[in-house]
């Protein structure tokens, strides 16, 4: 039997086929096996010194977006919670998606909201919670904000596995925000649900919209 280890197993036309071996395993499969947890753990340390990911996996900085959303999108409101979040500054690329996950309150006394609600990616700090965010994408795979790191990121050369990059947050005069990079561009004539919730702020149930996966606008659906 001929032991193959350089072949993508979610390739194109990969197919998967079960192995059983009754007594002990034959010298040559041990040694293939054994070669496949180093390749695994090399795999590892290497994606988890990663800083940075390729320029597919970011919003473009020098192209014009192919679409543009001018109009917020607000999640519904929680009874628990006086902070309302909204979907904003929508812009479609070639290459995916970008948009701002926002907060707002209104709030006269207390501390200022960006010391108060974060919905960056991941946590602010160990001590400092933040937003939860999940997005059901057409063929049902989801990405969310909590493995927006570069080491998180799929191999610079699969560029067909959904991810959500993210970026520090950031305030503005009424509430705070941080932007996201959701890539490759979802398959069309579909439905995005976009959830969120924040217990930490009251949001202890998501909060869900739909959107329509050809111009990130409301769903009929």
């Amino acid at each position: 039997m001929q032991w193959v280890e350089d072949m993508d197993p979610h390739a194109p036309g990969v197919r998967r086929v079960n192995f059983a071996c009754v007594g002990e395993l034959p010298s040559d499969m041990v040694k293939h096996i054994a070669r496949l947890e180093v390749r695994r753990v090399t795999d590892l340390r290497r994606m988890s010194r990663r800083t940075t990911v390729s320029p597919f996996r970011k919003r473009p900085t020098n192209l014009q977006p192919i679409l543009q959303v001018e109009d917020p999108i607000f999640f519904p409101m929680h009874l628990s919670s006086e902070v309302r979040f909204e979907l904003a500054n929508i812009r479609i690329y070639e290459n995916g998606i970008s948009f701002d996950i926002r907060a707002r309150d209104n709030a006269t006394t207390g501390l200022p909201l960006s010391q108060r609600v974060y919905v960056g990616p991941g946590m602010q700090s160990k001590t400092r919670h933040g937003a939860y965010l999940g997005l059901v994408l057409p063929d049902g795979k989801v990405v969310t904000n909590k493995t927006c790191r570069p080491q998180d990121a799929p191999e610079d050369s699969d560029t067909s596995s959904p991810w959500l990059h993210g970026s520090t947050g950031f305030s503005f005069d009424s509430g705070v925000g941080a932007t996201y990079f959701l890539s490759p561009r979802p398959e069309p004539n579909g439905t995005i649900t976009i959830s969120l919730s924040y217990p930490e702020v009251g949001v202890d149930t998501a909060l869900s919209i739909s959107v329509e996966s050809n111009s990130f606008t409301h769903s009929s659906i």
